[in-house]
């Protein structure tokens, strides 16, 4: 994230929250370590203050806050992604290629969300993550075929969203307090909002 950004989401969490930084803040570290090192924390389970659960109630109403937000949802699960496909980005891909498929990512798993997330419950059911699979593969191999990139790397890039997409929807089932996390570390305040993608449903 660009520093004004994290600046930015570190003053809206502190004050729409009202977090007692000084819980979280030794006099060396900087509010946002405190906040970062806040949130990850309560999601992994770790927090060893005498009451947890102030942070844990404040934790579950941001991801409420969150799902009730389709966009904001599909760029917490994007960050997610995005991430995990940082070596095949090295591998194959220039900086501005990788600019364009960011929004395809995006906008394919904001479609998914529209179309099948009523419930998010539902998202632990394997059949539910395939189809999510299915909406990003729809939208970007299309893409990485009209860029040249080989057979070999659109097959690479298939297996690192095969084996990933399972754990930000299982998250989300489970209440998205970990892609409250992903959402303020990693989506910039200069991503645009998603965009719905028609016939996104048959597989590449």
């Amino acid at each position: 994230l660009h520093r004004v950004d994290r600046r930015q989401r570190q003053m809206c969490i502190r004050d729409r929250y009202n977090i007692d930084i000084q819980k979280f803040q030794g006099v060396k570290y900087s509010t946002e370590f405190a906040i970062k090192n806040f949130l990850l924390t309560v999601c992994a389970m770790e927090y060893t203050a005498e009451d947890t659960t102030m942070p844990n109630r404040m934790l579950e109403i941001m991801a409420s806050e969150l799902l009730n937000n389709k966009n904001r949802v599909a760029k917490a699960v994007a960050a997610f992604i995005r991430n995990k496909i940082e070596d095949f980005h090295v591998k194959y891909l220039y900086d501005e290629q990788m600019r364009k498929i960011n929004p395809l990512i995006r906008n394919a798993i904001f479609t998914f969300v529209c179309d099948h997330c009523k419930d998010y419950t539902s998202l632990a059911v394997s059949s539910n993550q395939k189809l999510c699979l299915d909406y990003i593969l729809n939208n970007v191999i299309p893409f990485l075929r009209a860029q040249n990139i080989p057979m070999y790397g659109i097959k690479e890039f298939k297996q690192i969203i095969s084996t990933e997409i399972g754990f930000p929807l299982i998250d989300l089932c489970r209440g998205g307090k970990m892609m409250v996390v992903y959402e303020w570390m990693y989506v910039p305040e200069y991503w645009e909002d998603c965009v719905y993608c028609d016939n996104l449903k048959t597989s590449v």
